[in-house]
């Protein structure tokens, strides 16, 4: 035979109160999480600036986005020319791109951040974003619900 008996020094409405207040304290760590599994998925530098989180509340709602914030991303996590994932359409048009069997193209100055021609060539996708989408859909359900019994208990 087991016996449990659990003792509890709040009402509900307290509980409930202690779960609402610690929810944004829960996002932010499920965020920062976040955050750290995609610069470890990433390829190339690991500044945390590349990658970003926002956590937004309206109500008894929070929400927390992922994001990243510069210009080359897509082209990471999808891959280019015929060594992409085939998961985006290609966006080269060119000539030399379609001659190349979409294997290079040129980006043209006024395209270029610093006026200059530059030969691209196709690279494999190489996803961060995705792989930590797939990983944050336990993560973050443990996570939050570690850091509201935290909350509950004191």
């Amino acid at each position: 035979m087991f016996k449990c008996t659990i003792k509890r020094k709040a009402s509900s409405q307290d509980i409930y109160s202690e779960i609402i207040n610690s929810l944004p304290k829960a996002m932010e760590k499920v965020m920062i999480y976040a955050q750290n599994v995609a610069l470890s998925h990433k390829t190339g530098r690991k500044d945390k600036n590349l990658i970003t989180y926002k956590i937004v509340k309206n109500d008894n709602v929070i929400e927390g986005r992922l994001t990243t914030n510069f210009d080359y991303a897509g082209f990471l996590e999808f891959g280019t020319g015929k060594l992409s994932d085939g998961s985006m359409p290609h966006i080269g048009h060119t000539k030399t791109f379609h001659e190349s069997g979409m294997t290079f193209w040129w980006i043209p100055p006024e395209l270029s951040k610093d006026g200059d021609w530059h030969l691209v060539y196709t690279q494999l996708a190489k996803p961060f974003m995705r792989p930590t989408a797939f990983e944050m859909e336990k993560s973050a359900k443990d996570i939050l619900a570690k850091e509201i019994i935290k909350a509950i208990r004191g």
